[in-house]
């Protein structure tokens, strides 16, 4: 499978009606490319986003710390955190909380063997 391509069920997963209404802004604006990915690839609107946002109180929903919608440097941007295998959107995360969810769900049966490590080392000094 091409590397930016979703598999089918995630089509069939994503709302049908997002995928039909066409987009109110030029394709060119930065806007239409916001739109454009949050239906393509969650399913979502850009006031669903904006909706969750609001929802946790513009906080990442792990760390707590605020965070931002549109990336600005120097401010922690959101990051819509999804299931991989089911596309659900779960909420929205610093970039560094969304690194770290999606590492543990790569690797969750390295865990023990990281804490293990940790102790380990802490243990030798």
């Amino acid at each position: 499978m091409p590397k930016n391509t979703k598999p089918s069920k995630y089509k069939q997963s994503s709302s049908s009606r997002l995928l039909r209404t066409p987009i109110p802004f030029p394709r060119s604006s930065p806007e239409w490319s916001r739109e454009h990915k949050f239906r393509q690839c969650y399913g979502i609107s850009v006031e669903d986003v904006e909706i969750m946002y609001r929802q946790q109180r513009e906080r990442c929903a792990v760390c707590r710390k605020n965070i931002v919608l549109r990336r600005s440097k120097g401010q922690n941007h959101a990051c819509v955190d999804h299931n991989h295998q089911t596309y659900r959107v779960r909420g929205l995360l610093c970039s560094r909380c969304n690194l770290f969810v999606g590492s543990y769900e790569q690797y969750q049966s390295l865990i023990p063997h990281i804490i293990a490590y940790l102790y380990n080392s802490e243990c030798q000094t």
